[in-house]
């Protein structure tokens, strides 16, 4: 997956999504998660439909560190409905560049301990089931 900076946000949001990427690349999944935490505290309970899919293409990045492939497919391909309907082309290739890397993988082990949660509950302009752990 690769890490994509976006033409809109403000820096502080686009510098916490840039780590929370590049820690969960680097399986340091703990660092991942308080980028993650520190994201959803700056951007408060202001619903912004952007935003939220930008942070949640990061999520599933999280997601697939974690070993939780089908709720990072699941992610990315909300990620990517959301693009074409706001029209952000960039979010769209960086989604399904992800996505395709993610199914072109061979899969990993994921790492040892339970899973944190990736507060799902951020904001409500996107379903939550989308980000639900897949049975496994």
């Amino acid at each position: 997956m690769t890490i994509v900076a976006s033409s809109c946000g403000d820096p502080a949001a686009l510098t916490l999504r840039a780590r929370a990427e590049f820690h969960a690349l680097r399986g340091e999944l703990d660092l991942a998660h308080h980028d993650l935490d520190a994201l959803a505290a700056l951007r408060g309970f202001v619903p912004n439909a952007i935003h939220d899919a930008e942070d949640l293409r990061v999520v599933a990045v999280v997601r697939a560190a974690e070993g939780d492939r089908a709720a990072a497919e699941r992610a990315l391909h909300e990620v990517i409905r959301c693009a074409e309907l706001y029209r952000q082309p960039e979010l769209q290739a960086a989604a399904s560049r992800d996505l395709a890397t993610l199914r072109a993988e061979v899969p990993i082990d994921p790492p040892s301990g339970p899973k944190r949660p990736c507060r799902t509950d951020m904001h409500n302009a996107f379903t939550h089931a989308t980000l639900a752990a897949s049975p496994a």
